[in-house]
Formats: C-alpha cells, structure tokens, sequence
C-alpha cells in the first residue's frame, strides 16, 4: 500500500530461465553493486535462487527485500 515505493526493487530479465536451467544442481544469483553518490560508499549485495520454484509472474512486495506476493 505504499504508494511512494521508496525502497522498491523490480528484477526482470528477457532470458528464457526455464529453459536455460536444465538440472537440479543450477542455481541463479543475483549481484547488485550499490555506490552511494555521495560518499562513495559501495556495497555488494547477493541473493541465491536455488530452485525453478522461483520463477513467478507474481508482483513483488513494496520494501527492502526481493520477496513476492
């Protein structure tokens, strides 16, 4: 209900994943590399997806975080 989304992030890709993710042991990670534009102060940020169960058409949630509703 935040209608400002101040935090927001949207992950999307053209890339067939379903197709590309053949086995079992494959995982996707996400790298985002974060500079402040003041300080200079950077950040790297990981997240695993270890499972095609991932792979949703659902929306992601307004905040910190890439989890989906």
């Amino acid at each position: 209900m935040d209608t400002h989304n101040l935090h927001a992030m949207r992950i999307r890709t053209t890339d067939d994943i379903e197709k590309d993710w053949t086995d079992e042991s494959s995982f996707i990670r996400l790298t985002i590399i974060a500079k402040h534009s003041l300080s200079g102060f950077n950040n790297v940020f990981h997240k695993d997806y270890l499972s095609k169960d991932c792979i949703t058409t659902k929306k992601f949630q307004s905040g910190n975080n890439l989890d989906v509703n």
